[in-house]
This record gives C-alpha cells, sequence and structure tokens, in this order.
C-alpha cells in the first residue's frame, strides 16, 4: 500500500500540481474521497510526440474517474482531486500525440486512497504502444501476369508496412520465405511463376514497433482473363475507342447497366488503369472529350464504371494522339479556291442509349454525395503525381507575413513541402505520407513528428497545404440544396473518417452544374467553426478551370486574414524514394 502526505506536505506539493479547491464542496471537506499524485518515467526523448497525458483511475467498486493534462516536460507530475476512498485502486497514466491517438501507456495498482490525504502514487514507467493489427477484412490479393498486387486498409500512427511472402499455407514474420516493405497501403510483388499459389500476410510498424500479423491472404498469378464482376458491381465498360482533335482525345464506350457515373483514366505511359493513372475525370454520360492535351503525343486511357458505392475493374486500355484532322489540315493549306465538292450522302449513324438517369439527391441534381466530393477533388488536384507553388500571405491589421512553398505530391496520399522563402524558413521539408507528418529543421540531425491540424502561417494548417484531396480524410455524408444567396448552391458535408483527421467536418459549397467551389467551412471535432474560405481567381490550369487563391478568414479573430495564392501548378513526377524521412534532410540539396 502506497503511504498517505499528510497536511503539512499536502499544502508544499499540491499548489505545484493541482488546486485545492477540488477537495471542497460548498466550502467543506470532502470527507469520503482523497487525491492521488503521480509522474510517468519516459522512455528516450518524447517531448516532440506527447501532447496531452490522461489520468485513469479505477477499481471494481468506483465509476471511473479521468482526466486530461497538457503535456509540460518530462518531469511534470500528475494528480486528481475527489478519487473515492477504498482500497485497490489503479492508475493509468497515458501519452497522447497531438492527433490524440496515444502512443504511450503505462499502470500501477494497488493503491489505497484515504479520505481527505494525498496519496502518492510513485513514477509509472511509461511504454511505446505498439501499432495496431491491420482489420481482419482489410487485406486482399489480386492477381496479374507474374505478379500480385497485395492491398490493405491504413492503420493509424503506422510509418510503414511489412509484406510477407511463403510459398506454403502460414505465412506471417515468424515464417516467411521473402519480405517486402512499403510506406503505401499496396504493395505489387513481380517475378511469381504463373499458376503457383503464393501467400501473404501484413504487418504494420511505427517506431514503437512491429503490429501482429494480418489474416492471410493468397493468390495465383497468372495471364489476366476477363472474370464476370463480383454480384452488384457493374461490369467494365466494353468497346471503348478514342477519336482524336486538335489537342483533345475523345474517348467513348457503351452503356453499363446500372451505372451512375464513369471514370476516366489517363495515363502519360502504358498500363492506363483506376490503379495507375496521371489524371482522373469523371462523368455521367458515355463519352468524354478530354483537353488540354499536346497534340503528336501518345496518351493512354481506360474507364470504368461505378454505381453509388462501387467501381468497376477497368476497362481495356486504348490510346490516342491528339492532333490537327487531315482536313483541317487541307482547309488550312489550300492557296486558292476550289470548286466546292457535292457533300456526301447522309450515313445513317445508330443511336446511343442515354445512361439510365439515377435518383437525385436534391432538386435536379443527379450525382452523389460520393460523386461531387470527387468533381471537388478534381478542382484541387489535376492528378495524382504534380507540384503546385504556393504563396501564402497572413494579415493581421496592418502588418503582414508571407511565405512560399513548393508541394510536390505523389499518389495523392504522399506530399512534400518545400519551403522557399523566408530565408530564415528556407530547406525546412514537411514529409506528409497517410496521415502522419514529420517537419525537418535544416542543421537538425532528425524530422520530428507534428500533427496535421498544426497552423503552418495564420489560419492555414499543415494538411491545407500537403493534403490535395479531401476523399483520403473525409466521408461526403450528403447534399442539400443553399438557396439562401443570390444563386442556387450545393452544399456538402463531410465527416472526418478518423481522429487523425486535421478536421471534424467540413461543409464545402458548390456551384449547380458546373461545379465550382464556392466557399468552405471548417470545424474541429466538437463543432465549432474554425475559419472559413472562399474559392477566388479561377483560371485555366492544366486543362480546366482551377480557384487559384483561397481566402482564409478566422472565425474568432475577424481582423485576420490569410491569403493562398497558387502560383503554378504542372503534372510532374517524384521518385518514390524521397518520401522517406530518412531521405528529408537531402530534399533541399535535389530541389534547391
Amino acid at each position: 500500500m502506497k503511504k498517505a502526505i499528510y497536511p503539512v506536505i499536502f499544502i508544499l506539493l499540491v499548489p505545484m500540481i493541482i488546486s485545492c479547491a477540488g477537495l471542497k464542496k460548498g466550502g467543506k471537506a470532502v470527507k469520503e474521497a482523497g487525491s492521488v499524485i503521480a509522474r510517468a518515467e519516459w522512455p528516450g526523448d518524447v517531448s516532440s510526440d506527447v501532447a496531452t497525458v490522461r489520468m485513469t483511475i479505477s477499481a471494481p467498486d468506483m465509476n471511473t474517474v479521468s482526466q486530461d493534462f497538457v503535456f509540460t516536460g518530462r518531469d511534470a507530475m500528475f494528480g486528481m482531486h475527489t478519487v473515492p476512498a477504498g482500497d485497490d485502486r489503479t492508475v493509468v497514466l497515458e501519452g497522447l500525440n497531438s492527433g490524440n491517438r496515444k502512443i504511450f501507456e503505462g499502470m500501477t495498482s494497488g493503491i489505497s486512497v484515504e479520505a481527505g490525504q494525498v496519496i502518492d502514487g510513485g513514477l509509472i514507467a511509461m511504454g511505446p504502444v505498439r501499432v495496431s493489427r491491420l482489420s481482419e477484412t482489410s487485406i486482399r490479393a489480386e492477381a496479374g501476369d507474374g505478379e500480385i498486387t497485395i492491398m490493405w486498409d491504413s492503420v493509424a500512427g503506422a510509418d510503414s508496412y511489412n509484406i510477407y511472402m511463403n510459398s506454403a499455407p502460414g505465412a506471417s514474420r515468424k515464417n516467411f520465405d521473402a519480405r517486402k516493405s512499403t510506406t503505401s497501403n499496396s504493395y505489387t510483388w513481380t517475378g511469381l511463376n504463373n499458376g503457383a499459389t503464393y501467400y501473404f500476410a501484413v504487418t504494420a510498424e511505427n517506431s514503437s514497433g512491429e503490429s501482429a500479423d494480418s489474416n492471410e491472404v493468397n493468390a495465383s498469378p497468372g495471364v489476366t482473363r476477363k472474370m464476370p464482376p463480383a454480384a452488384g458491381v457493374p461490369a467494365a465498360p466494353s468497346q471503348v475507342k478514342t477519336e482524336a482533335g486538335d489537342g483533345t482525345v475523345t474517348i467513348r464506350w457503351d452503356s453499363v447497366p446500372g451505372a451512375e457515373s464513369y471514370g476516366i483514366y489517363m495515363n502519360r505511359s502504358p498500363g492506363a488503369s483506376r490503379k495507375n493513372f496521371d489524371a482522373r475525370k469523371s462523368t455521367t454520360s458515355n463519352s468524354y472529350t478530354w483537353t488540354g492535351l499536346k497534340n503528336g503525343t501518345t496518351y493512354y486511357f481506360a474507364v470504368t464504371a461505378e454505381d453509388r458505392d462501387r467501381e468497376s475493374q477497368s476497362s481495356r486500355e486504348v490510346r490516342g494522339i491528339p492532333g490537327k484532322s487531315a482536313a483541317a489540315a487541307a482547309a488550312t493549306a489550300a492557296a486558292a479556291p476550289v470548286a466546292a465538292a457535292p457533300p456526301p450522302a447522309p450515313v445513317a449513324v445508330p443511336a446511343v442509349p442515354a445512361p439510365k438517369p439515377t435518383a437525385p439527391v436534391v432538386s435536379g441534381e443527379k450525382l452523389t454525395p460520393k460523386q461531387l466530393l470527387r468533381k471537388a477533388d478534381d478542382l484541387r488536384a489535376p492528378g495524382k503525381n504534380f507540384v503546385q507553388d504556393l504563396k501564402i500571405t497572413f494579415k493581421k491589421g496592418d502588418k503582414e507575413s508571407v511565405n512560399m512553398t513548393s508541394v510536390r505530391v505523389k499518389n495523392f496520399k504522399k506530399s512534400l513541402v518545400i519551403y522557399r522563402y523566408p530565408p530564415t524558413q528556407k530547406g525546412r521539408v514537411i514529409l506528409m505520407v497517410d496521415n502522419n507528418m514529420w517537419i525537418y529543421f535544416p542543421g537538425t540531425k532528425k524530422p520530428v513528428r507534428i500533427s496535421p491540424a498544426q497552423q503552418l502561417l495564420g489560419q492555414v494548417s499543415n494538411a491545407d497545404v500537403a493534403r490535395v484531396v479531401y476523399n483520403l480524410d473525409y466521408t461526403a455524408e450528403s447534399i442539400e440544396e443553399d438557396n439562401s444567396g443570390k444563386k442556387p448552391l450545393l452544399k456538402m458535408l463531410l465527416k472526418a473518417k478518423s481522429n487523425g483527421a486535421a478536421y471534424g467536418s467540413i461543409n464545402l459549397w458548390m456551384t449547380k452544374g458546373s461545379y465550382k467551389l464556392v466557399k468552405a467551412k471548417f470545424f474541429t471535432l466538437s463543432g465549432r467553426l474554425l475559419k472559413t474560405i472562399y474559392y477566388k481567381g479561377y483560371k485555366q490550369l492544366l486543362g480546366r478551370e482551377r480557384p487559384t487563391i483561397l481566402e482564409v478568414h478566422d472565425a474568432i479573430k475577424k481582423s485576420e486574414t490569410t491569403i493562398m495564392e497558387y502560383m503554378d501548378m504542372r503534372v510532374e513526377d517524384t521518385p518514390d524514394k524521397y518520401f522517406q524521412k530518412t531521405f528529408m534532410q537531402r530534399i533541399p540539396r535535389v530541389y534547391p
């Protein structure tokens, strides 16, 4: 049993950690309760990781009590008032990061609490919390010609994933023929023998250790055969064809029964599919004209069909080479008038059946919330791999602060933010992989973990700059029509998929028909409004009109405004090896 610290010592200690008022109720001491204090013994340097310490006290004969404390340093003490008196109390300390995820934990038990006394819970050793195991339904495998792609859902807090392959059942981190690692949530294992069966298990890993093994999956590579779709999933579009124009390629396909929309995937090299593409568009029609292309360049396309919740496999790949048509070239080259040729006889063209209409979400609106969110994301990101240069100006009264960055995006989920200006910040690098984020300061030995919700400048958060699409972190819940302004708008509600998202929810307003972003409101998990962003300065960028100016207004500090200005946007690939913590200090030299 821990010893009581009697009133004289109590008077000296308690003001440093807790308020004595907690032991009183209506001016009288609470006779059936005491206080418990404890100090944590932290491993290594945790000052950059822990944001909050949660103290929880429980026992079979009492209701569990809990309290959160701001982490102020390794030697801080933590105390709770009005803990019911009694024996066999268990004290748990948890270290939470800025995303409210538990990363350290420690416990002591057998504490006896005496009424009116402060009990010393002692020094509690804190250990790292290992990352969670993949969910049972998460892992899946898809076979190809001499290869198998293993896919899984991201695990909160994971820095990387390990894939274990075995030639017999029982693949695990203790039983495998080969092992691969990746920071993505998919991996394509190549060089396999067609017809052979391979078995896989995946683990998640972070600085605290490696998770338990996932469920095992298996697949047999072989020459791809066209398989019927799973029950309820739309079939892949067929009869896909292209027609080139001046700077354009029009893709056409046969309508798919049950499809509500179609996804068009473009790649600049062979192998276009929903898993391999440079840019994506969507339409409810069964044709799409891709504009802003370079004449003489070969582009590769694949199409998928979608219903409300699911997407088909990719169609066969087709290609198109934009350029001026021969007829247009001949007309341009004609130096003298010639006798007009008689018009050709009309040719009967069979009518293409229109797509089956879908039930509107709001009056006159055919898009589902998921499809409308894709429209918004298509405005923000021209493809999965691109670079954008940002100028961020923070205004507070007569004062102005300017920050300039370059953002390099890979597969939507990975981002590098490279600081260019001011000179005092040049060379800083932010890396975001899934929901994990680190910052590197020039001259330091290693990057430190930060929160996506942390402010970069003014009311612009790290996630506002590094995360280029909403669908990774948020689910589109609903659409409603907003007629409060001069023109009717569509209002979409986005809810965070996890506590690791920068915001609890977002309201997006878009124009009807043209689907341009107008404004957005960002809320905390508790529903408090943080800021409002207005999308302005629409210009032609990479084949379509996009907002180039984002005006950010603080919900509380009305005099503060932040302007995000997109100075440049270009399709450009960044090598995958650059999106690693170990490479961050070299980024300023690679991209000076």
